[in-house]
């Protein structure tokens, strides 16, 4: 039983604060507007249950607003976390 105990955390040190913890931290923090990103950037409310995870693969990269008050640009420019970790996570983390 210990063994799993020793898996489970070096699969976490592995991932980080990557993809994965950056969708669990915007997810938990309620500010992702899955409805609108999904209006604005994908054509349709209908893909707001992706929308998150669409941000985070493509949209991110792309400059598109996960949210109308947060400025991509400004944040990336201002953005100091570890590489593979998405800015506006990181500006929901710093508060």
């Amino acid at each position: 039983m210990s063994g799993g105990g020793v898996r489970n955390a070096s699969m976490s040190s592995r991932l980080g604060a990557g993809p994965i913890r950056s969708y669990f931290r915007i997810l938990a923090s309620g500010a992702f507007e899955h409805c609108a990103y999904a209006r604005v950037h994908l054509g349709s409310r209908v893909w707001a249950p992706i929308a998150l995870a669409h941000y985070l693969l493509v949209g991110e990269a792309r400059g598109c607003r996960p949210t109308p008050f947060f400025d991509p640009d400004h944040a990336r420019a201002a953005h100091t976390g570890p590489a593979g970790t998405s800015v506006f996570a990181c500006f929901l983390a710093a508060g």
